[in-house]
């Protein structure tokens, strides 16, 4: 594969028609579903309200998917770390932005963001927590690790 093609990856049309097929076939249950309700036929409605909750799951799985790669596939090559969290959050203050300024909870966006800041430096003191706990347990106690 070319260094663009590696790059790019593969394509993520594939994927894309698969997550239509699967919304299609949902759809296809669904209007089997609102027969049974319209001709009385609650039981077979169990089933067929099972069969879709089971089509959906696997859309969204499929849709999960092709949004996880997508991000690796633009931001990886490039050496940008991703967290698929920080990029959903970020989409979802795009689209309350591009309604306006009033349609975000700013207290909500503010926990978010503080969460952001929190998170790394407290991952960094934990780790050195731990560190010297365990070096204290294992290395200066003299507790000799495999040997």
């Amino acid at each position: 594969m070319s260094t663009i093609g590696k790059l790019f990856g593969r394509s993520p049309f594939s994927q894309i028609q698969l997550h239509m097929e699967q919304v299609n076939k949902c759809i296809g249950k669904m209007s089997e579903a609102l027969d049974a309700v319209k001709a009385g036929n609650f039981e077979s409605l169990d089933r067929l309200s099972s069969e879709v909750s089971e089509l959906e799951h696997e859309a969204d799985q499929i849709k999960a998917d092709i949004r996880e790669r997508l991000l690796k596939r633009f931001f990886m090559p490039i050496g940008l770390p991703i967290s698929t969290t920080h990029t959903l959050v970020g989409a979802v203050l795009g689209v309350g932005l591009a309604r306006g300024i009033n349609a975000l909870n700013l207290k909500t966006m503010r926990n978010i963001v503080a969460g952001w800041a929190i998170t790394i430096p407290a991952g960094a003191i934990l780790c050195m927590i731990f560190y010297f706990i365990l070096k204290l347990i294992f290395i200066d106690s003299g507790w000799a690790v495999g040997g």
